[in-house]
């Protein structure tokens, strides 16, 4: 049977249907979406860490992709999104023949193989991280039966917020646990 992290790659379209099975009060599940952040961050959003953008003092820290810088042309996130059709798994980026022709028939013209191949992987990673504030919603909360497992759940969202990610997802990650820390509010 696919992990839920294997079934987000190769259908990222249907994660809301796939998460919102997830039961929080389920440990499985809590493991699944922890798992599958994990991984989505360190397979598909590190590996193109080094094409954030970079911070900008009106911002702070909040980086993410720059999708048009990085393809060195205007592109909007809806012509952006009709990749989708062509490469509906994550992945890493095609052979640059099959790129340019998908790139080009939704006219995104990005002129140098490397370019391209950069653009694909941001986007790649972007899809990625949309992902983030779904998988940490099931986790949001201290686990079932608390003790170790809520430790553990906590040092994995820390190692994950470590990571080279967008400003954004590593602030919602960063909210979550900082929530866990501070426990349930007591009722008034």
């Amino acid at each position: 049977m696919m992990t839920l992290f294997q079934r987000l790659v190769q259908a990222p379209s249907r994660a809301d249907e796939l998460i919102s099975a997830l039961d929080p009060a389920d440990p499985k599940d809590r493991r699944e979406a922890l798992d599958a952040l994990e991984g989505l961050m360190s397979e598909y959003v590190v590996p193109a860490a080094d094409l954030l953008a970079p911070p900008e003092p009106s911002t702070g820290p909040n980086t993410g992709f720059d999708l048009g810088m990085i393809a060195g042309i205007e592109v909007s996130d809806l012509v952006a999104s009709l990749l989708a059709s062509d490469f509906p798994p994550l992945q890493k980026p095609p052979r640059d023949p099959e790129l340019k022709r998908a790139l080009d028939r939704h006219g995104i013209e990005i002129e140098t193989p490397e370019r391209r191949a950069d653009y694909f992987r941001a986007w790649t990673a972007e899809r990625a991280a949309l992902l983030t504030r779904r998988l940490v919603n099931v986790v949001k909360t201290g686990h079932p039966t608390g003790g170790e497992e809520d430790q553990r759940e906590i040092e994995k969202l820390r190692r994950i917020a470590a990571l080279r990610i967008p400003g954004f997802q590593k602030g919602v990650i960063e909210m979550a646990i900082d929530r866990r820390m501070r426990g349930p509010k007591p009722r008034s």
